[in-house]
């Protein structure tokens, strides 16, 4: 069935079913107790034990077909370094730090004249963090 797509049509749907597969794999990672603790939040999936048993049984649906279509179709898996997406996410982090600085919050309204000695230096130094780890994920 491969020969039913043109390159373009088969990418386009290759990327289409692995956001897909990421969503269900990551839905199903919550059903089986993911938890994140961190400090300023808290996740946790709270679902009723009857659409728990629902969503994994649609997830195991959803996961075979998708295996189904990838096979008819001669897909590709995509092999890829997690520290790519890490190293993305902390480039974007510190942006967003240095962003969070209080002459930047000016945007949000007046700033005090002692938050940027109170702040700033934190925020420098969780951005510095971050580009740090930026240049470890990129190596």
């Amino acid at each position: 069935m491969e020969d039913l797509l043109n390159p373009a049509q088969k990418n386009s749907l290759r990327v289409t079913l692995r956001r897909f597969e990421e969503n269900l794999l990551h839905a199903q990672a919550w059903l089986d107790g993911n938890e994140e603790n961190g400090v300023l939040y808290e996740r946790k999936l709270i679902l009723p034990a009857e659409r728990r048993r629902q969503a994994e049984q649609e997830i195991r649906r959803a996961l075979d077909l998708i295996g189904r279509v990838s096979r008819d179709f001669d897909l590709p898996i995509e092999s890829e370094n997690s520290a790519s997406l890490i190293r993305g996410e902390m480039s974007i982090s510190w942006a967003d730090l240095l962003d969070s600085r209080a002459s930047e919050l000016k945007r949000c309204g007046e700033v005090h004249p002692g938050l940027s000695s109170a702040l700033d230096p934190s925020i420098e130094s969780l951005a510095s963090i971050a580009l740090m780890l930026t240049t470890i994920f990129g190596k």
